[in-house]
């Protein structure tokens, strides 16, 4: 499989590690990303509040300059401005026209956009994945948080359940998580509000936090790198604020999937990783040599 690669700005600064681990189980699953030359930011969180044309022509660059049929992306704020784009481009002949003025070149139409938990998730089989790991994560509980942007609107972010999604459960279970049910799985983060209402950030953020608490979980497994940020850089202040107890890891799909691939924590940015996650590996390390200890008697 081959998939132009939309990284985004993000994966290119604040959340480089998942970057380092998107490619790596890639590389491993043996799918193949092609960077995008000339790729540009897709305008989230701001161009759509600022200027309508600007919001559609950024995410319309970075389409037409797709060297192959589908992207990849792994941002579930690009996935859905491309989306978005494409879904109204399509349907909207004027706006398109306008796009393409803009753009100085024609729009092409046929790219289809992905997330990379899509791919993952529903392109490879589950066989395939299981052949490819060569570890668990050991028994670890879990809460997957797939946020607001991943699942909605219905016609434009369709690839799973829109208030129920399990794509990333499923995966989690095969590397042999122990996958919480808890409700706070698509509730918004307020990730736009990240730098201009940080009170806001901090009560929606806050909720999730707890919730993942009291549900018992090791880690919050994320898609998202925006989401990721509000729930690890600003974990500590949330907390203290909240006056709540612990610490709680937010890491990517990739990483832990990577992790039982075989992959190094380093090569995975686990270090990036604000909130500490050496209580997370040593939960894994220590629920892999319970699995693997020979039974008494």
């Amino acid at each position: 499989m081959k998939f132009s690669y939309y990284p985004g700005c993000t994966l290119h600064s604040t959340a480089v590690e998942y970057d380092l681990s998107a490619r790596a189980v890639c590389k491993t699953l043996g799918i193949e990303l092609v960077d995008i030359p000339g790729w540009a930011c897709c305008g989230a969180t701001s161009a759509h509040s600022v200027n309508e044309l600007l919001a559609y022509a950024l995410p319309a660059h970075t389409i037409t300059s797709a060297t192959e049929s589908a992207i990849a992306a792994p941002c579930a704020a690009c996935y859905n401005r491309l989306r978005y784009t494409d879904v109204n481009l399509r349907e909207d002949a004027h706006l398109r026209a306008e796009v393409e003025k803009a753009l100085g070149r024609p729009y092409r139409a046929g790219v289809a956009v992905r997330h990379l938990l899509d791919i993952i998730a529903n392109d490879v089989p589950a066989d395939e994945i299981q052949a490819k790991l060569a570890g668990t994560l050991g028994g670890v509980k879990v809460v997957c948080y797939y946020g607001c942007l991943l699942t909605r609107p219905r016609d434009v972010a369709a690839f799973d359940d829109m208030e129920e999604p399990r794509a990333m459960d499923r995966l989690m279970e095969l590397c042999g998580a122990e996958v919480l049910d808890w409700p706070r799985r698509v509730v918004c983060c307020g990730a736009a509000f990240s730098l201009s209402r940080t009170d806001v950030v901090y009560h929606m953020t806050g909720k999730i936090l707890a919730s993942a608490l009291k549900a018992g979980a090791d880690a919050v497994v994320v898609a998202c790198p925006m989401c990721q940020s509000n729930l690890d850089l600003r974990q500590p202040a949330i907390l203290k604020k909240l006056d709540l107890e612990g610490r709680i890891p937010a890491v990517y799909f990739t990483q832990l999937l990577g992790l039982c691939m075989g992959h190094s924590r380093n090569e995975l940015g686990f270090g990036k990783i604000m909130v500490d996650t050496s209580p997370l590996i040593q939960k894994i390390n220590s629920g892999r040599a319970e699995t693997a200890a020979p039974a008494e008697g």
